[in-house]
């Protein structure tokens, strides 16, 4: 049994699938080590929901009484009260599976052709009170993330890890592999990373980070070994993306902000894009085209009204009434 801690830091039994390891070999070169985490989840849910309720058999090598009047129906029935954003990741992760399946001899037929994304609300089609909150946080609730973050359990670590996120813009898949050598064998302002992709590259990093770093580095014993991770858990060991979440939501649902995990991404990114440009914001987010730099460029109604404001037509004398 392998215990998987999700984000909402409920514990979760998944049940060992021999098929589901293999798949994931089969493409380790072709996704991130998250992605195959991610993708043996949903699919062992998937299974754990099929084996339990539609009798379908799930050998090491070989799916039976898998058709698909089954799969529709555990379709159908799964994603009743599942948002549509929910059932297009399981779509995302299943069919490409079923493709495999039928290619590799476990299946059949190939059934991936039954299972269709869903069509996502735009936040514009929703009502005003369902519409998510903006992927962009103010410069109070960014302060009010690092004061909550000094109230928790292992606050110079949590404060630390809020303070990189808000002055590098770093991914979290990339906070979390980080070692102290990472920070410290690089002069200030610059950490040393491996970004998204893969690629060792030095990360510039605000000066402000270094007092949150230093704090918490007085709480580690080992803070002169260079190899050890930079962020760790009570055991020791490297915290995981799941750990930073169940970090981090919490405070988040406190200041009633924005909780998807790349908000402080969005944030940083729309803060540099504001000073330096589109060009240096895609620099220092290491995406490869402005295209995607957009995706993380916002403005608030504070920054639309005070800019709608200004507008040189304003200077206009006003009709009188």
């Amino acid at each position: 049994m392998t215990t998987i801690i999700t984000a909402t830091t409920l514990l979760k039994q998944i049940r060992h699938y021999p098929m589901v390891d293999f798949y994931l070999e089969s493409r380790r070169f072709d996704v991130t080590e998250n992605t195959n985490f991610l993708c043996k989840q949903r699919l062992s849910t998937f299974f754990d929901d099929l084996t339990s309720n539609y009798g379908v058999i799930v050998n090491a090598d070989l799916i039976e009484r898998l058709n698909g009047e089954v799969l529709q129906t555990w379709y159908n029935t799964f994603m009743q009260d599942k948002k549509p954003s929910t059932a297009n990741n399981y779509v995302a992760f299943i069919n490409p599976f079923l493709r495999w399946a039928y290619a590799i001899g476990y299946i059949a037929v190939d059934l991936s052709h039954l299972l269709h994304t869903a069509k996502v609300p735009t936040a514009e089609t929703l009502p005003e009170w369902e519409r998510p909150k903006e992927k962009l946080l103010s410069h109070s609730e960014v302060t009010g993330l690092l004061e909550e973050a000094g109230e928790t359990g292992f606050k110079e670590r949590n404060q630390a890890i809020v303070a990189l996120f808000v002055y590098s813009g770093i991914r979290v898949e990339e906070l979390c592999s980080l070692t102290i050598g990472c920070v410290r064998r690089k002069q200030v302002g610059l950490i040393h990373c491996r970004r998204k992709g893969g690629a060792w590259k030095d990360v510039e990093v605000a000066s402000a980070f270094y007092p949150y770093l230093e704090e918490y580095l007085k709480t580690r014993r080992d803070a002169d070994d260079y190899e050890a991770p930079l962020f760790a858990s009570k055991s020791g060991r490297p915290m995981t993306r799941s750990a930073v979440y169940a970090m981090l939501r919490p405070l988040q649902d406190k200041l009633g902000c924005c909780t998807v995990s790349h908000v402080l991404r969005h944030t940083y990114v729309s803060e540099v894009e504001k000073i330096g440009g589109v060009a240096v914001a895609r620099d220092l987010a290491n995406h490869k085209s402005i295209r995607i730099t957009n995706r993380y460029d916002h403005s608030s109604l504070e920054e639309r009204r005070a800019c709608v404001e200004a507008n040189d037509w304003c200077a206009v004398k006003a009709l009188n009434p």
